[in-house]
């Protein structure tokens, strides 16, 4: 009891987080009715899948991992990433400013030249001297604000929001991982305890419960490589619907074992020896 209670501690501990961030993310981008729905359902497919053994649950766990992380990922990474697009914006409105003064600088100083070289050939330029004068001046204190004031500097931006993103992201990527491994862990004690059952039973009901156990993993791959439901693969196999489900359940221990003639009949189909079993439903 007391191997699965720190277990289920870290999973539900990693799991609201990633949920936390999740949520937002689907409900933003998806629905925002429905979009904790599929958060919950993402991620409680990825963990069943990692608790089930075999290639193709483990492939399909995978792709449900990643899935489940982009979203979190990039619900931390926006605030970043808008932050960053401003201190760009900021930085390009500011040499924009700036360029525009010293063009305005350049043209007023020409501007007043002409004015002092008229003057000496005739009256009259004086009111316009001074008015260039003060615009001029002024321009030039705005510069120098400017130039004394620049925004952040890019690079150190850049740099300092791209070790906040990857930090928040490589916390994520540690908590999902925590979660398989602690998943994976459950269903090696699983395992085990079959294991220890099987151990303990007579060697012929041992020898019937592996190759039902077989059977049983056999035909849940087929399954779910050929994407079918339950109803669908019964037709396939031409079995009963709630037989091919007992037998889909069957953890073997002290589980009834399924119906013969299913054993028979699934047995024929993945072309494995037939077993004779006892305690049919």
């Amino acid at each position: 009891m007391k191997q699965k209670i720190a277990p289920a501690v870290l999973i539900l501990g990693g799991t609201f987080i990633l949920q936390y961030h999740s949520i937002r993310f689907w409900s933003g981008y998806v629905d925002p009715n429905i979009g904790f729905v599929w958060s919950l359902v993402i991620e409680g497919s990825g963990l069943w899948l990692w608790y089930r053994q075999g290639w193709a649950s483990r492939s399909l766990a995978i792709l449900a991992s990643v899935l489940l992380l982009a979203g979190p990922v990039y619900h931390l990474s926006l605030p970043a990433l808008q932050k960053q697009g401003m201190a760009e914006a900021s930085q390009v409105a500011h040499q924009v400013k700036v360029d525009g003064l010293k063009n305005q600088i350049e043209e007023h100083a020409q501007l007043l030249e002409t004015f002092a070289q008229n003057s000496t050939e005739r009256t009259g330029w004086l009111e316009s001297i001074e008015r260039t004068e003060q615009a001029l001046s002024k321009e030039r204190s705005e510069l120098a604000r400017l130039l004394e004031n620049p925004p952040e500097t890019l690079k150190t931006n850049t740099l300092s929001l791209l070790g906040l993103v990857l930090l928040q992201v490589l916390g994520l990527v540690l908590i999902q991982v925590s979660n398989i491994v602690v998943i994976n862990h459950l269903s090696t004690l699983r395992s085990g305890a079959q294991e220890a059952v099987r151990n303990d039973l007579p060697e012929e009901d041992g020898i019937v419960q592996d190759s039902l156990l077989a059977i049983k993993e056999a035909v849940g791959d087929l399954i779910e490589q050929e994407g079918l439901s339950l109803s669908a693969a019964a037709d396939r196999f031409e079995v009963d619907r709630h037989n091919l489900g007992h037998l889909l359940r069957y953890q073997g221990g002290g589980d009834r074992k399924p119906a013969q003639a299913v054993v028979d009949r699934l047995s024929q189909f993945i072309q494995m020896p037939q077993i004779p079993i006892s305690g049919d439903i």
